[in-house]
């Protein structure tokens, strides 16, 4: 493994966490120009008003990172000096399409989770505002809802894995050696 290629990921890393630490100040300087703010109560951990959103900057930088990387690949693999010095990373980003069911299925769940939050925030503005709409103010899920929902995300999960690899089981090894 070339350092280049050893690199790659630690980049990726730094560039997401880089991009989230530079979001999240931003989200909060927002939150608080608008007043998004969480209360501190007797069953809050926070002795401050604390900013609601974010997990905004969290969930943009994810996806910012993910996407770049995934719909990067064409263009950069037409840069000239890309393909010289940066030839590893380069092979690694072109197989993403093997890992593609997996890599929407992070991307699905990480929005997901966004959606929840973003609820709240709706739930909490409404809230602020007295409007009056009891499906926000007290929300109920159906445990029969909620089963439903995780083994959804669980089939989803596994398909996710398993048609990939089913694929691969398929290939000859004289296929393979081929295709390399």
């Amino acid at each position: 493994m070339s350092l280049t290629t050893a690199l790659f990921p630690t980049l990726v890393l730094v560039v997401a966490f880089a991009l989230a630490a530079g979001l999240v100040p931003a989200a909060g300087r927002l939150a608080r120009r608008f007043g998004v703010l969480d209360a501190p109560g007797p069953r809050k951990v926070h002795g401050a008003p604390t900013p609601r959103i974010g997990g905004i900057a969290v969930f943009a930088a994810f996806t910012l990172v993910v996407l770049a990387g995934y719909l990067g690949v064409p263009i950069l693999s037409r840069l000239p000096w890309v393909a010289t010095r940066l030839a590893g990373p380069l092979a690694m980003l072109q197989e993403a399409y093997r890992v593609e069911a997996k890599l929407l299925a992070m991307l699905l769940g990480g929005a997901l989770v966004f959606g929840v939050g973003l609820l709240e925030l709706v739930a909490w503005v409404l809230r602020s505002t007295g409007a009056q709409t009891p499906y926000f103010m007290n929300p109920e899920v159906n445990f029969q809802v909620a089963i439903t929902a995780i083994v959804l995300l669980v089939a989803v999960g596994v398909i996710a894995g398993l048609v990939p690899a089913l694929r691969a089981a398929k290939i000859t090894p004289t296929e393979a050696m081929r295709a390399d």
